[in-house]
């Protein structure tokens, strides 16, 4: 067991229809499968298991544990306690690795002996042919967190494009928190704030495949629109108070309240679509109270139609008036509505 040096973590709920291709990217790794671990915590699903079942009929370093229903944040924290590898990695469960290598990934952490070694993602609408002849240059070397914070304001948050190192995660207790959205960045965040060397290899390792219902997609947030605003406002929170109480994270303050700005504009275009124009004012209201209303944005990725929403969102009685009239509009509609 001692042997293990790396694991992967799979949040599982319902999605026979694509761990095969997940899984058959996982095995096919440049290591020995004694070398490795394939964790997969169900998530209380519902539906077979038989794709599941034939996989670790065949292949024995494939894990399964199970759970009541708890989302995937609560799922990726029984896979970090039941993870024997050195380092970690989270996948979801309706995605794919680039083959044939983690087992360099890890090779080059332990040689950089670095806490998180970022890698690059790439999204694919539908799987295909995966990249080949990348560089595997290392582009930054050993930085601390909060240097790699503040150097890359624009960087996904999601947990699917680093490896952690396993005791690093123990030593500080960092976990998931039960929010949607959010357990993603506020994770990631806190542990860059607390690592002390961060690297990047400047290689396409993981692909995020576009899947319509997934957690974080349209889809998703409709079931739990309500849910997603409180969490919304709840990231907001934490964030503003990480500013304030954590002295690192002044080195890296803009990135934080880019990240946090951004949950703003997720709370209210969720909150105009899907809730009540009471709520709307309601959550405005707190934003201001808070000092979140308005709210600044980087336009430099935004097109024109994005620029108008924004400051149509800043300016309370248009946004409001705006509001008013999407309530309007059949629900179906407003669930297509990006």
């Amino acid at each position: 067991m001692e042997k293990v040096k790396f694991s992967f973590i799979i949040p599982y709920y319902n999605a026979e229809a694509t761990i095969g291709r997940c899984l058959d990217s996982l095995i096919e790794q440049d290591m020995s499968s004694d070398e490795y671990e394939i964790i997969i915590v169900d998530d209380g699903s519902t539906h077979s298991l038989d794709v599941v079942k034939d996989y670790m009929s065949r292949h024995s370093n494939i894990r399964y544990f199970w759970q009541n229903n708890a989302r995937q944040g609560a799922a990726r924290n029984h896979g970090i306690r039941e993870a024997r590898g050195r380092y970690i990695h989270f996948c979801d469960a309706d995605d794919m690795v680039e083959p044939n290598s983690f087992g360099r990934l890890c090779n080059m952490a332990e040689e950089e002996n670095v806490e998180i070694l970022f890698f690059n993602q790439s999204v694919l609408k539908e799987v295909g042919a995966l990249l080949n002849h990348q560089s595997w240059k290392i582009t930054e070397s050993s930085v601390q967190g909060t240097s790699y914070l503040k150097s890359h304001p624009y960087m996904p948050f999601g947990p699917c494009h680093y490896i952690i190192n396993r005791k690093f995660i123990n030593d500080n207790k960092l976990h998931f928190e039960q929010i949607i959205p959010g357990e993603d960045g506020l994770f990631m965040i806190n542990a860059l704030l607390l690592a002390s060397s961060v690297s990047h290899v400047d290689v396409v390792a993981y692909y995020y495949i576009q899947n319509d219902n997934s957690t974080t997609h349209k889809y998703g947030r409709i079931k739990h629109s309500k849910e997603y605003t409180e969490g919304c406002l709840t990231v907001i929170k934490r964030l503003d108070r990480i500013l304030l109480e954590v002295p690192q994270a002044k080195r890296c303050c803009e990135t934080i309240e880019r990240k946090r700005n951004s949950y703003v504009w997720s709370l209210l275009q969720n909150a105009a679509r899907f809730l009540p124009l009471m709520d709307n004012r309601s959550y405005i209201k707190e934003l201001k109270v808070m000092g979140r209303y308005p709210f600044s944005m980087s336009w430099e990725f935004f097109n024109l139609k994005l620029k108008i929403v924004h400051i149509c969102m800043c300016i309370y009685p248009l946004w409001i008036s705006f509001v008013a009239c999407l309530q309007l509009l059949p629900k179906k509609l407003k669930y297509h509505l990006k």
